[in-house]
């Protein structure tokens, strides 16, 4: 056993204990004082270690740094005056990286690298975006050791007989216990892997460029309702269409355009998947090839609300939908208001008052999720706050459970 399954065993037993410690105990609904924002803000400076100088993906049972949910967060968390606190954690995560030679997943408090299961190929994008977006130079992350982990990737994920990703690449996903072969998802990562290559200079010679990817990627996942399915489509059964599908070519910037996002949004409402409030992986949940891991939590990314993707379906109607943000918005800030935390994954109700956080023999939804940054940015708009922010960042947030 290598010593990456060693550090799985660890995380494991981090949720099993919190389950243990929550079997007669609700989920969430904590007794703290102050606005939704206000517990937004809270739930941030809880995940920043000071100590070490990183930002937690949680203050619950996820207390590693997951550079994938820290890509999501970078932006809102930079808005919101933490971009110190940013910088700081890439410098951490990057030496890191440097110790083990490779570029992972997850970092623990103690700095050990590991992926979950196996490869990612959103890690590495993932990473390369982050440094862009915080404007570190070459001083502050080893560009010798960021280009020559580009090459692997390269040589990892891209088939030049095809011309395109090779198949079965990655097992680590934003979707990890489902068994894939060559998502949406993936693709819009390898498209941010050649954008963000690009953008910090690294002296790669990339074999496509990213309007080259951004094409094959429109031609391979656009079925004939123009919506991005999961897998390659087929144009005869119009191919499926998810949550995440949806949201990534998007939020990685693959597409830019209003009226291609509006009639995204259009076709996700009647396929239901922001019933009763986003996001949804799928509207119906289908076993498919799953992992084992989904026999210790049926259903964690089935047709769960996995308040993530919709955070970021949020973010991407603010900006080409304002007009729909608001309606889109309501129920996840009545939850975070009901709740006084931002909680992993629900059971959806009937309605968003009637859904439930998830739990399952073995496991139980986390809890204070620094994904609250960017409900925290959302609400700025929502509220029409944005003038209160310094005051809403200095502010304490007592919490009892």
């Amino acid at each position: 056993m290598n010593r990456d399954k060693y550090i799985h065993l660890e995380e494991a037993s981090k949720m099993l204990n919190r389950r243990r410690k929550m079997l007669f105990r609700p989920v969430g609904k904590f007794l703290r004082k102050g606005s939704p924002l206000e517990t937004c803000i809270h739930i941030v400076k809880k995940c920043y270690d000071a100590e070490n100088g990183f930002f937690k993906t949680s203050a619950g049972h996820f207390s590693s740094f997951y550079i994938r949910d820290f890509s999501w967060c970078i932006e809102p968390l930079i808005n919101l005056g933490f971009t110190d606190e940013c910088r700081n954690t890439l410098r951490w995560a990057v030496s890191a990286y440097l110790s083990e030679d490779r570029v992972t997943t997850c970092i623990t408090k103690r700095k050990q690298c590991f992926d979950f299961p196996g490869f990612g190929a959103d890690s590495l994008p993932s990473l390369l975006y982050c440094i862009y977006t915080a404007g570190l130079t070459p001083q502050d992350c080893n560009w010798d050791f960021l280009r020559k982990t580009a090459c692997s990737y390269l040589d990892r994920v891209y088939d030049p007989a095809t011309g395109w990703m090779r198949g079965n690449v990655s097992k680590s996903s934003i979707r990890d216990h489902r068994i894939k072969d060559g998502s949406c998802y993936d693709a819009c990562m390898f498209y941010m892997f050649v954008h963000y290559a690009e953008k910090l200079n690294l002296g790669l010679t990339l074999p496509l460029t990213d309007e080259e990817v951004s094409y094959k990627i429109k031609k391979r996942f656009i079925n004939s309702s123009g919506c991005f399915t999961e897998y390659v489509c087929d144009r005869v059964s119009g191919g499926k269409i998810t949550g995440v599908s949806s949201v990534f070519p998007f939020w990685t910037k693959v597409v830019e355009d209003r009226a291609h996002w509006i009639m995204t949004s259009s076709i996700v409402n009647a396929h239901g998947l922001v019933d009763p409030f986003p996001m949804r992986f799928e509207k119906k949940y289908i076993p498919g090839k799953f992992s084992i891991y989904r026999f210790f939590a049926p259903n964690y990314q089935g047709n769960t609300v996995w308040l993530h993707i919709g955070l970021l379906y949020c973010r991407i109607q603010l900006r080409y939908n304002p007009g729909e943000f608001k309606r889109s918005f309501e129920p996840v800030y009545n939850l975070i208001k009901k709740y006084k935390t931002v909680i992993e994954v629900y059971r959806p109700g009937k309605t968003w008052d009637t859904s439930v956080p998830y739990k399952s023999l073995f496991y139980v939804s986390d809890i204070d999720m620094l994904w609250a940054s960017i409900a925290a940015e959302l609400m700025m708009s929502y509220t029409g706050a944005a003038g209160e922010k310094n005051c809403v960042l200095h502010a304490t947030c007592d919490a009892v459970m």
